[in-house]
């Protein structure tokens, strides 16, 4: 490989009648970044661009950048029309959030997001500037942001004031405006006004080292403080004037409710406990046996526990076992990677690989009466799957009748829509990225205010097993069409 400041060199490019010069190449990365850089340039999509004047001829996506004979100074070609290229299954944040695909309303007040819509890709998604250690938030932020019914429900149904908490939901609701732009001259946002109310409302984020730096926080943490207090606003607002909001969005949009059985392990005792918790998010527990995330969610939603016996009257061990009762329309799912590590005196964290799927089916997790519920949508979905694989064989010809639609939630099955991940060995440290789909094989990598594009392939390189970036929450969307 010719000169160059370690893996990087400078190269001219023409295009049309224009020269960029001095385009700077990470030779650490594939020729597919290199593409998305040309494409925040010019305006060519990745799948337009072809690019010539290295060895080998058209420069592929995954080309050895060694074997292409790239040097300093090089000028090379580039040819393509810029242009904006539909795609399918667009995620949310290319969707009017007031105004879903399919013209209406979804159920229970959520709007639907067609998966079926073609809708323009966003050229340069907008990322946020890192204002001292909060990758955390921004990672955050960027999920939150996946969730088109979320910012139209926030932008609807909260005051513009209510007390003395004013400052928290507007900041949320300008902010997560702001990212949903379509203003081509922003790259990133400054998200200072939303933190400082994030630290108002919750003190902990305030937290500094004995250098006086605001310390790394838990993204998990972030999430769920974000998420109370927008939920805590609906309730206030619905004492108030219950006829202008009719529910709580953040319970409708995430909340799982849990069927909780214990059962007493013990002879002499056939003793019974059942109860129904609220939550927001499934947890992956990660053990030596678990390898996948269907493992680690069951383990999660199994335990023993220390009880006292009414008929033995002592405390005795008991098993426990939680069920879903009531799927939400997004489901949130922790890996619990971290623990406490006494010797060294800090949350440590687990690197044990962990496979996530891009398409997950909860039904086994489920109560048997929701599973039930669930019978016709997926007896549906397998249907319309039977008849996709005969169209492709050609043994079938498409169906011109307008496909059934599913109710919202009742499949049971998701879609991945989001990964937020952490770098690093310990909770208190290391760095959080937000990665969002963006279409088919199509996502964005939020790193603060770096922003890129990458693939499905990508995205399956995070479920662990060294000190790379790894899942540590995973955002999933219902299956309902």
């Amino acid at each position: 490989m010719g000169e160059g400041n370690g893996n990087r060199v400078k190269l001219n490019v023409k295009w049309q009648k224009q020269m960029l010069n001095d385009l700077e190449v990470n030779l650490s990365e594939p020729p597919f970044t290199f593409k998305q850089q040309l494409w925040t340039l010019t305006g060519v999509a990745p799948e337009r661009q072809t690019i010539l004047g290295l060895k080998g001829g058209k420069l592929r996506d995954d080309a050895n950048w060694e074997a292409t004979g790239v040097r300093s100074g090089m000028t090379i070609m580039l040819m393509g029309t810029a242009g904006e290229i539909p795609v399918e299954n667009p995620i949310p944040m290319d969707v009017d959030a007031e105004k879903p695909a399919d013209g209406g309303n979804g159920p229970a007040g959520v709007a639907e997001v067609s998966s079926g819509a073609l809708v323009k890709p966003t050229l340069a998604p907008i990322g946020l500037v890192n204002l001292g250690n909060t990758c955390y938030m921004n990672s955050t932020l960027q999920c939150l942001n996946a969730i088109p019914e979320l910012r139209s429900h926030i932008q609807q149904d909260l005051p513009q004031e209510l007390g003395s908490t004013i400052s928290f939901t507007t900041a949320l609701r300008d902010l997560l405006a702001k990212l949903s732009s379509k203003n081509s001259q922003v790259s990133s946002v400054d998200p200072g006004q939303f933190l400082g109310a994030l630290r108002r409302v919750n003190p902990q984020f305030l937290e500094r080292s004995r250098e006086g730096f605001f310390c790394q926080q838990d993204a998990e943490e972030c999430w769920g403080a974000i998420l109370t207090f927008l939920s805590n606003q609906y309730e206030e607002q619905q004492r108030r004037v219950p006829s202008q909001v009719p529910e709580n969005a953040i319970e409708t949009l995430f909340g799982l409710e849990m069927e909780v059985t214990d059962v007493c392990d013990e002879e002499g005792s056939d003793e019974v406990i059942k109860k129904t918790e609220m939550a927001r998010s499934l947890k992956c527990h990660i053990s030596q046996s678990v390898n996948s995330l269907y493992q680690g969610l069951k383990e999660g939603l199994e335990e023993k526990v220390s009880l006292s016996s009414e008929a033995l009257g002592r405390t005795v061990e008991w098993s426990r076992n939680w069920r879903i009762a009531r799927l939400p329309p997004y489901l949130w799912v922790q890996y619990v990677r971290f623990y406490w590590k006494s010797a060294a005196q800090l949350k440590a964290k687990i690197l044990r690989n962990v496979a996530f799927p891009f398409t997950l089916d909860v039904h086994d997790f489920c109560t048997e009466e929701l599973r039930e519920k669930l019978k016709p949508a997926r007896e549906v979905i397998r249907d319309r799957a039977d008849k996709d694989s005969q169209v492709k064989e050609g043994t079938q010809e498409p169906d011109s009748k307008p496909e059934e639609t599913l109710e919202e939630g009742l499949s049971g099955t998701y879609e991945l829509i989001a990964v937020l991940t952490h770098q690093g060995r310990t909770l208190d440290s290391g760095h959080y990225i937000a990665w969002v789909k963006q279409a088919h094989d199509l996502w964005v990598k939020f790193d603060d205010d770096q922003v890129s594009l990458c693939r499905d392939s990508d995205i399956q390189k995070l479920s662990g097993g060294a000190d790379w970036h790894v899942a540590y929450l995973t955002l999933y969307r219902t299956i309902n069409k």
